[in-house]
C-alpha cells in the first residue's frame, strides 16, 4: 500500500492580483474559462463540487461576490491596518499575503472527496453526476483549523477547496499579521 502523504505549500506574496483571485474563486468569463480548459486541467462539469471554509468553520459554495484583493482591502481596512504598499501600488515592495496550497495523495484525497465513485479525467468528459462526500468537507475544515489556530481566523482571507481538478486540494491565502497589528 502507498504510504500517504500530506503536502502544504506556501509562498509569501508582494499582493493578489485578480487573475490569481479568479483562478481560485473560478471567476472566469466564458473567454477566461476557455483559456483555463486549453489544456484539459479543470473539469468544468465538476466545478460546483468547489467548495470554501469560511469563519467559524462554515462550508458554504465559494462565495465570488469579492475577489481575494478585494477582501484584502477590506479586511486590514475594517482593521484600522495600514496598506504598506499603498504608496506603491503598481510595484509593491512588501509581502502582505501568504498563499498555502494544501494536498496530498491523489488516491486517499480522491477517496475523501468522492468515495468509490469513478472519475473520468479525458478532456471533456462528464463527471456531472458525481457527488462530494463528507469527509473532505471535514479535511478542509481540520486544514482551516490549523491554520486558523496558527495565524488566527481573521487573518484568512479566502479558504477554497478545489475538487474539479485531478487532485483535491486547497488554496488558504493569509494576511501575515503581526502581534502589534503590522
Amino acid at each position: 500500500m502507498e504510504t500517504q502523504k500530506q503536502v502544504v505549500h506556501f509562498e509569501a506574496k508582494k499582493g493578489f492580483t485578480t487573475a490569481q483571485s479568479n483562478e481560485h474563486q473560478r471567476r472566469w468569463t466564458e473567454k477566461g474559462w476557455a483559456s483555463a480548459n486549453e489544456n484539459g486541467r479543470i473539469d468544468r462539469t465538476r466545478t460546483e463540487l468547489n467548495f470554501e471554509v469560511v469563519r467559524g468553520g462554515k462550508v458554504q459554495p465559494v462565495d465570488k461576490s469579492k475577489s481575494i484583493p478585494e477582501k484584502f482591502h477590506e479586511n486590514i481596512r475594517s482593521r484600522c491596518i495600514p496598506d504598506p504598499n499603498a504608496s506603491c501600488p503598481d510595484s509593491p515592495r512588501i509581502r502582505t499575503v501568504v498563499d498555502f496550497i494544501i494536498s496530498g495523495t491523489h488516491e486517499r484525497l480522491c477517496q475523501l472527496a468522492f468515495g468509490k465513485q469513478k472519475i473520468d479525467y479525458e478532456k471533456g468528459a462528464d463527471n456531472s453526476s458525481v457527488k462530494r462526500h463528507p469527509e473532505i468537507e471535514r479535511w478542509a475544515k481540520d486544514m482551516y483549523d490549523v491554520l486558523a489556530g496558527r495565524f488566527g481566523e481573521e487573518n484568512i482571507l479566502s479558504f477554497v477547496v478545489h475538487l474539479d481538478e485531478r487532485s483535491p486540494h486547497i488554496h488558504a491565502d493569509i494576511i501575515p499579521v503581526t502581534d502589534d497589528n503590522r
